[in-house]
């Protein structure tokens, strides 16, 4: 069942930065990122549990996981997101160097 996907704020803001960081530097590299971005949201929207459970579970009430996407040159961006019933909530979209804690 692919289900609906959504993004707090704060991720949403964190995926446009992400965006217009590699774009300003490679406007092919943003094309090719966001590829790749796009199908792993649609394989989280598909079967989240495929996914593993993030670190940050252990101190929330519920269960958190997260994806990585990688650069062609393997650097990793991280997705952070909880599935409800029909829905996947985005937390954080982070890239190599920031915190991975949300």
């Amino acid at each position: 069942m692919t289900r609906r996907v959504t993004y707090q704020s704060v991720a949403a803001s964190e995926l446009e930065a992400i965006l217009e960081y590699i774009d300003q530097r490679s406007t092919m590299g943003v094309i090719n990122w966001l590829d790749e971005y796009d199908k792993t949201i649609a394989r989280i929207a598909e079967n989240p549990e495929q996914f593993p459970v993030a670190d940050e579970s252990k101190d929330l009430s519920l269960e958190v996981r997260h994806a990585i996407v990688r650069t062609k040159f393997g650097l990793p961006y991280r997705i952070v997101f909880v599935e409800r019933e029909n829905e996947i909530v985005i937390l954080s979209v982070r890239g190599p160097g920031q915190s991975n804690m949300i």
